[in-house]
């Protein structure tokens, strides 16, 4: 009849997290002429969403204590995040599903889960992964700002001099690099869960050369 469409919106907070079937039901009506039609549409799909299983993913450090925020939880064909509990919640039906966790500087987490018409709960703990520490000195002071490159990326040191990388195990070169200063390059081997290589650099300074300029009496800028 012309009119704009209407929206409609349910709430859907009190629902747990997951892929849910869902049924619907939309009544039109318009008049023409003092008459009005209507207009039914019934729609179902799929089995039930109570016949659905609710799965909570656990993340944590490797203590075991300490929930991993932001970490990635793919279950089956679902990907979440988890929340500040380090929980994931999906919703499933029966069956046997992979899934993989993972959090930036920690290793990735694999398994299965059987599933089989009752909510559970995975705990998943992660390992870190060795780290690099890097702190970047002109032989007594820190240098701030210096540029470390290092398996693809950089990082850049802090007021302290410091920078800090997570790596896979295995031998990494980088150069150290900042403006004023000669670059210096060399590598290092990190090995091991939770493993932290020390890294000390000594940037030096290249030479200046100073420049003064006149007319033959004043300084021209």
């Amino acid at each position: 009849n012309g009119e704009a469409p209407q929206r409609v919106v349910a709430d859907l907070s009190g629902i747990a997290n997951g892929n849910y079937y869902f049924g619907f039901s939309v009544t039109s009506t318009f008049d023409y002429t003092g008459f009005t039609s209507y207009a039914l549409v019934d729609v179902v799909i799929g089995p039930n969403p109570m016949d659905l299983n609710t799965i909570t993913v656990n993340v944590t450090d490797e203590t075991g204590t300490n929930p991993l925020e932001d970490a990635d939880v793919m279950f089956g064909d679902q990907m979440r995040s988890t929340d500040a509990a380090g929980d994931a919640v999906f919703g499933v039906l029966d069956g046997d599903y992979d899934w993989t966790a993972s959090f930036m500087g920690y290793y990735d987490a694999t398994g299965t889960e059987t599933v089989a018409a009752a909510d559970a709960t995975v705990d998943v703990a992660l390992d870190p992964m060795p780290v690099a520490s890097f702190t970047v000195t002109d032989g007594t002071d820190p240098l701030e700002g210096v540029a470390i490159a290092i398996d693809g990326g950089e990082i850049t040191t802090d007021v302290d001099g410091m920078a800090m990388v997570s790596l896979e195990d295995g031998t990494y070169d980088f150069t150290a690099s900042m403006m004023g200063y000669y670059d210096s390059t060399a590598s290092v081997t990190v090995a091991g869960i939770g493993d932290t290589a020390l890294v000390d650099v000594v940037l030096n300074l290249m030479p200046v050369a100073s420049f003064t300029v006149t007319d033959g009496t004043d300084p021209l800028e």
